[in-house]
């Protein structure tokens, strides 16, 4: 997700706004073009949506560890993400565009909808 965060914010920053909650706007939008959106085996990209205050949300959707037999440990899944999420927002030079912190909200529901975990990450202060 971090990789396709990156090539938004590359094609954004050519028209770049001091505003950036009008480039969170652009992200979302640009996203929504693509989804949904398969990042991998399991998880989909849903959507993405901006809120106020500098708040992004993904929606994802896993499906398919049924049929794999997979046993999840959820906590341990939402841990590993959140971690490897922020770490690689981090070093995402590509965020030089916000001058604000920006609040990114992950949400991963199950195929039937049903809400698995959750969690938020926020870019460093500048």
């Amino acid at each position: 997700m971090i990789v396709l965060l990156s090539f938004v914010l590359g094609l954004i920053s050519c028209n770049r706004a001091d505003d950036d909650h009008a480039n969170l706007i652009e992200v979302a939008k640009v996203l929504n073009l693509k989804t949904p959106l398969k990042v991998d085996k399991y998880c989909t990209l849903d959507s993405a949506v901006v809120g106020n205050k500098l708040k992004l949300t993904y929606y994802y959707t896993i499906d398919g560890i049924e049929q794999d037999n997979l046993d999840i440990d959820v906590d341990q899944a939402k841990k590993s993400l959140k971690s490897t999420t922020q770490s690689a927002l981090d070093t995402l030079k590509a965020m030089s565009i916000f001058k604000k912190p920006i609040t990114l909200h992950y949400k991963y529901n199950d195929r039937d909808g049903k809400h698995m975990f959750d969690y938020t990450i926020r870019t460093k202060s500048k």
